[in-house]
């Protein structure tokens, strides 16, 4: 069972190599769009 999910640590090189995958942008959308934030609000 995979119960200690949390129970690991990253080395030096493994968060750098997850910093430079690190766009920036978002997956869906931008924020700055009035009609994506407002789906965001309304969702549910």
């Amino acid at each position: 069972m995979n119960i200690n999910i949390f129970d690991f640590e990253l080395t030096k090189n493994e968060i750098e190599r997850l910093k430079s995958m690190d766009t920036n942008t978002p997956l869906i959308g931008s924020s700055q769009d009035y009609k994506i934030a407002e789906m965001r609000v309304n969702w549910g």
